[in-house]
């Protein structure tokens, strides 16, 4: 049951190493403390990271029947859905920010 687990992590981490490469300007070395975008798509990749932790270590070995490892199993999928939920979290912020700057267009204003 592990194979679901195991290649939605891979899409996970496909779509957060493209939302980093997005936002990071082809400069993937380069730390932007103050871009809320740069700090959303990493939290993302933290998440799938994680999840795919929690998607290894919830093989079943087939000699023993045992999973590899609960713990990382678990652990994996609580901390990669809280990176998720404050990435989400921090789309309001990063959402406002974007609004706010946007200049008022002829549609934005009122006849």
């Amino acid at each position: 049951m592990w194979r679901p687990d195991f290649f939605g992590s891979v899409l996970f981490l496909v779509s957060s190493a493209l939302a980093v490469r997005a936002v990071s300007d082809g400069r993937l070395g380069q730390v932007r403390w103050s871009s809320l975008p740069w700090r959303i798509a990493w939290l993302n990749m933290l998440g799938s990271v994680l999840f795919m932790a929690s998607a290894l270590s919830s093989y079943v070995l087939p000699d023993s029947n045992q999973v590899v490892n609960t713990r990382v199993a678990v652990a994996g999928t609580l901390l990669g859905a809280v990176c998720f939920l404050v990435g989400a979290a921090l789309m309001f912020p990063a959402w406002r920010q974007a609004v706010g700057s946007k200049p008022a267009t002829h549609s934005d204003r009122s006849p």
